[in-house]
């Protein structure tokens, strides 16, 4: 869509939804009989870069808006009926992000409306993601292929988890946030699979093999060797010159030398990889030996570093997480690429902000989850509840 002076040009469609936002959307405090006349802060589409809007195709990127601003809406007055909240004085914003579509499911859409909420002494952030884990898991490429770590979930209703513990981590600043997720599905059903034992090691095997190979390329590069007929012709050479040159025990003796110390380049450079690929080596041996050795297979993999940094399998540790994959089967591919199939809501903030604590565990008390869980099982457009 074409923009203008930095603002998006909104269809009527849009237009009257910036009017209805203008009018219902982050109130300052719920409006009710006795408040009518509280200022309401305005709420602002943060302008969309380019680059953003590029991971969608034209075709669909109007009506996966549409769904967002139906997000807004949602959250909006799903914040007013908390108990305890208000954001008197300041002002809500929330925009789009969207996202390159998952591996395996070409044929939907993610993307992502996150608010700033302000609380406490700061903010927090409040995203709903359709059709993205990145918000629940943690990103993890397996021999190429992209999968995802993911910590144990509870399960609140029927297609309505949480997850068991706030995940910590850094940002770029070295504060700590804190995170909590709730992931929302058609039904009981999830949209991905856990990996098991069995398949990581093999593919964790293929992808050190892989990296093996990259760095036995690089070395032939680096010190490209004779082929046989060449390193057949230097032997002949060499012996030549040792029978040329001296004579009785002497030459005998220079050939012995020669022969305890020749080396034909293959087998130079085999122990220069050994050197170069040492942790490769020594991870694939590990690996190895645990596909031969354990029992128990089909369990799930519990990991969270590279192959290449593999230590062993951390079932048990505080905080593992399952390695998992996008299941296709999950998805329904006879709907409109933007509509969600599934939904990740998130609640970030920093660890010091105890309002923003605060009202987290109020989120997961008193947010209505189960509506978003039922738009997603309607047959309509996810706004056309909210038009």
């Amino acid at each position: 869509m074409k923009k203008q002076n930095g603002l998006t040009k909104l269809t009527k469609f849009g237009a009257y939804l910036i009017f209805l936002f203008q009018y219902v959307v982050c109130s300052a405090q719920p409006m009710n009989e006795n408040s009518k006349n509280a200022s309401s802060p305005r709420v602002y589409w943060s302008n969309v870069k380019d680059a953003d809007l590029k991971a969608l195709p034209k075709e669909y990127s109007r009506d996966a808006k549409k769904v967002i601003d139906s997000m807004a809406i949602w959250t909006d007055r799903s914040f007013n009926k908390l108990s305890g909240f208000s954001a008197s004085g300041s002002t809500i914003e929330w925009h789009a992000i969207y996202l390159p579509k998952p591996e395996c499911t070409p044929y939907i859409a993610a993307y992502e409306m996150r608010a700033t909420i302000p609380v406490g002494v700061g903010t927090g952030l409040l995203t709903i993601a359709a059709n993205d884990l990145s918000n629940l898991g943690q990103p993890f490429l397996l021999n190429g292929h992209s999968r995802w770590l993911i910590g144990s979930l509870e399960q609140k209703d029927s297609g309505i988890y949480s997850t068991r513990w706030e995940r910590h981590y850094e940002d770029s600043s070295g504060k700590t946030k804190v995170v909590k997720a709730w992931l929302i599905c058609f039904t009981d059903s999830l949209p991905y699979v856990v990996v098991d034992r069995r398949e990581y090691f093999e593919e964790a095997i293929k992808e050190l093999d892989a990296s093996k190979d990259s760095i036995k390329r690089e070395i032939g590069l680096e010190r490209p060797g004779k082929n046989a007929r060449q390193e057949e012709a230097f032997r002949k050479s060499e012996l030549q010159a040792i029978d040329n040159s001296f004579q009785g025990n002497e030459r005998l003796q220079r050939e012995r030398d020669f022969f305890l110390t020749y080396k034909p380049d293959s087998v130079s450079q085999e122990d220069t990889l050994n050197v170069w690929a040492a942790v490769i080596i020594e991870k694939t041996k590990l690996i190895k030996d645990l596909l031969q050795s354990l029992k128990n297979l089909n369990k799930p993999a519990f990991v969270s570093s590279p192959a290449v940094a593999f230590e062993g399998l951390e079932d048990g540790m505080p905080g593992a997480r399952i390695l998992t994959r996008l299941r296709p089967g999950y998805f329904r591919n006879n709907m409109p690429p933007e509509r969600p199939q599934f939904l990740v809501l998130t609640w970030q903030y920093d660890s010091d902000n105890v309002d923003a604590a605060n009202l987290g565990e109020t989120l997961g008390k008193e947010l209505d989850l189960t509506g978003l869980r039922d738009i997603l099982q309607q047959g309509r457009p996810f706004y056309g509840k909210y038009q």
